[in-house]
């Protein structure tokens, strides 16, 4: 008897385990990225959401001032890059905002100086 029962226990683990794994949510995650090159700011966000519809904008601020602004859309995962001109030892400012799934995000925002 001991030596059945010790499997089936066993058995009903995994069973378990499989099933709390499978519940599990999906994240979604946002990874804006802001480095300088010379006098060249270099932007980029990585933004995954599986199944999930992506809006998003990447801004570039100097100051209240907007250098630049790239956008796009996609499923699933969706990469925005840009770079602009940028001056030597001056604070630059990256956000993105955007909906996932119709839900609308604001990420942290980056900074740098050039």
């Amino acid at each position: 008897m001991k030596k059945r029962f010790v499997p089936l226990v066993l058995v009903f683990i995994l069973i378990l385990s499989l099933r709390a794994n499978a519940a599990e949510p999906r994240a979604n995650l946002v990874y804006p990225k802001l480095s300088f090159e010379n006098t060249t700011a270099n932007c980029s966000v990585t933004i995954t959401a599986p199944g999930k519809e992506i809006k998003a904008t990447m801004n570039l601020w100097y100051g209240n001032r907007l250098i630049d602004s790239w956008s796009g859309t996609a499923t699933s995962a969706l990469f925005i890059s840009g770079s602009a001109g940028a001056i030597k030892g001056e604070e630059y400012v990256l956000r993105v905002s955007g909906t996932i799934g119709g839900v609308a995000f604001t990420a942290e925002s980056v900074s740098g100086i050039c």
